[in-house]
């Protein structure tokens, strides 16, 4: 999970201050959604070929989305955010609850066992918050600053 995080975050990076539009951004999601389904997941975990193409194509989405950021209002930032942070909640409690979807219980090629994944799901959960208080406290010194300190 760690290495998505990295991948994405590194291509959002790079891909900032191209010209894209919103079909990159909608382009750049459908990696981070399809590597996250279960079955994708259970394949990239347990194959060298299929982690490759899944940290390529990370990287490449976060390309696209750091490429159509510039296109997107702020409002449009800050739902992409929500989503984000609403999709990886739900994936953490489904690690936290050791939910057998992700495991060989659900998925027959899956390397992980029900136990394996709560310690996942604890480390995305806690990482998440820890970005989004940031991304909350630069928000809330923008407002801040706007206002000039008048009362």
């Amino acid at each position: 999970m760690l290495t998505h995080y990295g991948l994405y975050a590194a291509g959002i990076y790079l891909g900032q201050g191209r010209r894209g539009t919103l079909s990159y951004v909608i382009l750049g999601i459908v990696p981070a959604v399809v590597w996250h389904l279960p079955w994708t997941f259970a394949l990239s975990a347990g194959s060298l070929y299929f982690r490759a193409i899944d940290q390529v194509t990370m990287f490449l989405g976060g390309f696209l989305i750091g490429s159509g950021l510039s296109s997107l209002s702020q409002r449009a930032k800050a739902l992409l955010f929500g989503l984000w942070m609403v999709s990886d909640t739900t994936l953490s409690v489904l690690f936290m609850t050791s939910s057998s979807y992700y495991t060989f219980l659900f998925v027959p090629y899956s390397p992980y066992s029900p136990n394996q994944l709560p310690a996942a799901g604890y480390g995305t959960f806690f990482l998440m918050n820890m970005l989004a208080v940031y991304v909350l406290m630069l928000y809330l010194n923008r407002v801040f600053e706007k206002d000039g300190g008048e009362s």
